[in-house]
């Protein structure tokens, strides 16, 4: 099930206006009182990832194609185009920025930051020798064996 979000303003004058059941009426609700933001959707009660003790959950992002870590945060949702979500875990995201580079994004559990980077590097890097075909796609999703080891 998902609900409807319907906001106005941005930064210090962001809040939210209303939660909607429906789509129809949320975008209703926008259009009569001339609300600039867009209505974004989230599920109800979305499936939770399971961590370990003495684990945490890593966002990895590499270079697609040097693999040198861009960054690697710890326990964070991500935010992509405007939307905050729950990390896809088991999943490769490839994206390409407007210089043309791709970055690949790897959600997964470890025992600390290296663990982290290493596992992510590993995966894409098998990714990439399994997938010769996928070389020169500017974005994808791809899912992954789990990635705790």
């Amino acid at each position: 099930m998902k609900i409807y979000l319907v906001s106005d303003g941005e930064y210090s004058g962001y809040r939210v206006i209303a939660l909607f059941s429906s789509k129809k009426l949320a975008e209703k609700c926008k259009k009569t009182f001339q609300f600039e933001n867009n209505v974004v959707s989230f599920d109800v009660d979305p499936e939770m990832i399971d961590v370990p003790d003495g684990y945490t959950l890593f966002s990895v992002a590499l270079s697609y194609d040097s693999g040198n870590t861009k960054s690697c945060i710890s326990g964070s949702a991500r935010w992509v185009y405007g939307e905050t979500f729950l990390p896809p875990l088991d999943k490769i995201e490839i994206h390409k920025d407007y210089k043309g580079k791709r970055t690949s994004y790897i959600t997964t559990i470890a025992k600390d930051r290296g663990q982290a980077i290493k596992v992510a590097s590993e995966h894409l890097a098998k990714y990439k020798i399994e997938h010769p075909e996928e070389e020169n796609r500017d974005s994808l999703d791809y899912t992954v064996g789990r990635l705790v080891e």
